[in-house]
């Protein structure tokens, strides 16, 4: 019955977005089963756990997707000519230049951003779930509440955002709840994480020249070009706000850089207002 259900798990529909759901979640699903099952066999209700009879279940590994820095430039590009709305081209600037969470960034307030120091304090973490709907989390982990450096252009963008925004909740009054936040839905409620990656979907759509595009991939992009200038595991964990330096080298270490990437590192870490080989942020 449990091979069964783990095969079915790995048909096509089964997860929410139409797709498959991955060897990983497929094993996260043993691993919840095992446990009950094994709480039933140390209350006598079975003999024994028959999880520990299934097939083995495999994981494989899959390299960390990143962009190039030309690809960075082709996105930013497309964004500008065809003057996409200054909330996505400042999300969207801040998920590069940060590494964050889309959680993270859809989380962020007005009283988290700090422009004299130039950098924002990631505390917030906007969530989804069915049964709760769109609502605000602390962030994944203790390590996740953090203060990241942001670079020039990005902060430039977010004071034309603070621009906008004042001038959008002046016009639309008593229909605008004023949350505080910097990335808002039209009534200026926390807006669903699923959005972000259905905008970027849409600017791919628009630009089939352009790579696919998915907001974790910004994030593995900061890691790589963070690693390939130099800078230690502990710094790119603090940054990337993991929980311990192990899962940053669980997900990093073997990664594979393309022979001109190291040349352009230098200008990518500068743009993210770091210093090369900085011990971290």
């Amino acid at each position: 019955m449990l091979n069964d259900l783990y095969l079915s798990l790995g048909e096509k529909g089964v997860a929410k977005n139409g797709g498959v759901l991955s060897n990983k979640t497929i094993l996260e699903h043993h691993r919840l089963i095992h446990t009950v099952l094994e709480q039933a066999v140390r209350e006598g209700m079975i003999s024994f756990n028959p999880a520990d009879r299934v097939e083995r279940l495999k994981v494989e590994d899959k390299d960390a997707h990143f962009f190039r820095i030309d690809e960075i430039r082709a996105i930013k590009k497309a964004m500008r000519e065809e003057d996409a709305p200054i909330k996505w081209r400042a999300l969207v600037n801040l998920m590069m230049d940060t590494g964050c969470r889309r959680g993270e960034i859809l989380g962020l307030k007005w009283d988290a951003v700090d422009f004299e120091r130039s950098r924002i304090h990631i505390c917030r973490n906007v969530q989804y779930t069915p049964d709760r709907g769109i609502y605000l989390d602390t962030p994944k982990t203790s390590k996740s509440d953090r203060y990241i450096i942001v670079p020039s252009e990005s902060m430039k963008l977010l004071k034309e955002l603070r621009v906008w925004q004042a001038e959008d909740i002046l016009s639309k009054g008593d229909f605008y709840h004023n949350e505080g936040f910097l990335f808002a839905q039209d009534d200026g409620k926390a807006m669903h994480p699923d959005s972000v990656n259905s905008w970027l979907d849409k600017l791919n759509a628009r630009h089939p020249e352009l790579p696919k595009i998915n907001p974790h991939a910004f994030r593995h992009s900061m890691a790589t070009t963070l690693l390939a200038n130099g800078m230690d595991i502990v710094g790119v964990s603090r940054r990337l706000g993991h929980a311990k330096p192990s899962t940053t080298v669980n997900i990093y270490t073997d990664f594979k850089i393309e022979s001109n990437l190291k040349s352009v590192c230098v200008e990518m870490v500068a743009g993210a207002g770091l210093e090369p080989a900085a011990s971290g942020l």
